[in-house]
């Protein structure tokens, strides 16, 4: 689930390229802050995708292994720290919030500048925000499979 949710967030950023509206934030993005945004974005991808593979791995290993089956106390331990290694995913979304709010008070001291710029400050200020709700959001969903996967499978093993 997690490998097809990030597959269609890809692609709908695709479609937003192919139609322009990619452009249209980077085009007004003159303090780069679309790009900070767009990294934490795929660190977060990045490390949901790689925390995913760990916990089918483990969940694929207590499949194979009956619930009678004895799991060594150092197995029970790395399944029940796997919770906690989850927890950098919602942080990285309330720092694309956090970064794309930078990115609106900056829009904001940019039309606050003369009169000719408040329409490119207004669309920094915009632009921003919403490029760091729309990250937090997917994250934030990559982090919730996460943590039901990871809960599950600390069902299962205890």
């Amino acid at each position: 689930r997690l490998v097809i949710f990030n597959t269609l967030g890809i692609v709908g950023l695709l479609a937003g390229y192919w139609y322009g509206l990619v452009d249209k934030l980077l085009q007004h993005d003159a303090l780069g802050v679309i790009y900070v945004i767009a990294g934490l974005l795929a660190i977060g991808i990045f490390g949901s995708l790689n925390r995913g593979w760990k916990i089918s791995v483990a969940k694929n290993f207590v499949k194979k292994n009956s619930v009678w089956a004895y799991f060594p106390k150092s197995f029970v331990l790395k399944v029940r720290k796997m919770a906690h290694k989850n927890e950098f995913i919602p942080s990285m979304a309330a720092q694309s919030v956090l970064v794309g709010l930078f990115g609106n008070v900056l829009g904001l001291i940019t039309a606050l500048g003369s009169p000719e710029s408040v329409q490119a400050g207004a669309a920094i200020a915009f632009g921003s925000t919403a490029a760091g709700i729309l990250t937090a959001l997917w994250l934030e969903v990559n982090f919730l499979m996460l943590r039901t996967a990871t809960s599950n499978l600390i069902e299962d093993v205890s």
